[in-house]
């Protein structure tokens, strides 16, 4: 079995084309290929630019599927901060 960056070429095989993943859609993930998805996104676009299609849609946003990027992101607040869109309004007392 071939490798791309650590991913079975099988599970690429399996994987749908970049332009028809479709993170920002919640049904998206009821698809049978999201883990081939991921593999896809993870070989060939790591840091993959979303359009959010929810409803109501939100702006895009990137995502980020490969594990040190994913650390090294969360661990950056300063450089990688999804403002001013991410906004918490009233905080439960239990925080």
């Amino acid at each position: 079995m071939g490798q791309t960056d650590g991913v079975s070429t099988t599970r690429l095989d399996q994987a749908p084309p970049l332009d028809e993943i479709a993170l920002g859609d919640p049904r998206f993930f009821a698809r049978d290929d999201v883990d081939a998805a991921f593999a896809r996104l993870r070989a060939e676009s790591p840091i993959h630019r979303t359009e959010d299609l929810g409803d109501p849609a939100g702006p895009d946003f990137w995502s980020i599927t490969r594990y040190d990027d994913v650390r090294a992101v969360s661990r950056d607040h300063q450089t990688y901060t999804n403002a001013p869109n991410f906004v918490i309004t009233g905080s439960p007392s239990r925080f």
